[in-house]
């Protein structure tokens, strides 16, 4: 499933014009795509009786984080480098971050030692491994690495730009 990530960098750019929930769910089509059987029957026990449907478990963390139940979970969605608002570069150093212990990069590796424990309940499981589904896409996406409010512009090799300010 992490494999997904070199993969989607290569068509992130085309893809960044569509919505957020159909980004995410293309992302997670072609990961599920290259899952290999025994990870692909791993994640179907968890989401039983369901089908596994990476596609459909995607938006799943943007839709909850605008929830009482999960408001916590809003700035997992973002890196947020300390005094990098905009970023200079495409580069940060995310051993000093805003909130080291609530970002994007802490959820993954958190959501991702969940999904493995085969001691938890089959809810925190498929909790985990729909925050993770999403989460990769998030991590590749340019505008998670800042805070979505102050802003984030990045230039490309081609000198094409794109963010909001």
């Amino acid at each position: 499933m992490l494999s997904c990530a070199v993969f989607q960098r290569a068509w992130y750019r085309p893809f960044s014009c569509l919505p957020l929930t159909i980004g995410h769910q293309l992302i997670a089509s072609v990961a599920q795509q290259l899952l290999t059987s025994k990870t692909h029957s791993a994640l179907s026990q968890i989401v039983k009786p369901s089908k596994l449907d990476l596609a459909n478990l995607a938006p799943w963390a943007d839709r909850m984080k605008h929830t009482h139940a999960y408001y916590w979970s809003g700035t997992l969605h973002y890196i947020n480098p300390i005094q990098d608002f905009p970023p200079g570069t495409c580069s940060a150093d995310f051993s000093d971050v805003r909130t080291p212990e609530r970002t994007l990069l802490t959820a993954i590796a958190n959501y991702t030692e969940r999904l493995a424990d085969d001691s938890l309940d089959r809810w925190p499981r498929e909790e985990a491994l729909r925050f993770l589904v999403h989460f990769i896409g998030d991590s590749e996406q340019p505008l998670h690495c800042n805070h979505p409010h102050l802003g984030c512009a990045l230039t490309f090799s081609d000198g094409s730009r794109e963010g909001w300010k």
